[in-house]
């Protein structure tokens, strides 16, 4: 059967990918969290950082998407260790709570 493997949802946050445009936000992610009638996964993208990984991933989101946030890093190796390390966290605190 075809059809998506996953759902990218977003914009959640201020992004500088698109400028100008307001963010949709956490809101926006949980109403497609409950709309969603299978166990699709959702990919949380705009304007994550490592610090509000954790927002996401309590929101819904099973993972997320990145851009600037590494490509644009002065140190795109330890930015992208920064987001393994969050979404990690994260996904212990979600078991951990569950």
């Amino acid at each position: 059967e075809s059809g998506a493997d996953y759902l990218l949802v977003g914009t959640m946050f201020e992004s500088e990918s698109h400028p100008g445009k307001s963010p949709e936000g956490i809101l926006m992610l949980k109403m497609v969290g409950r709309a969603l009638s299978s166990s699709l996964p959702m990919i949380a993208v705009g304007g994550i950082t490592p610090e509000n990984v954790s927002t996401v991933i309590e929101a819904g989101a099973s993972g997320i998407a990145v851009m600037r946030g590494i490509s644009g890093a002065e140190d795109p190796e330890g930015a992208a260790r920064a987001y393994k390390h969050a979404l990690e966290h994260s996904w212990r605190e979600m078991k951990r709570n569950a």
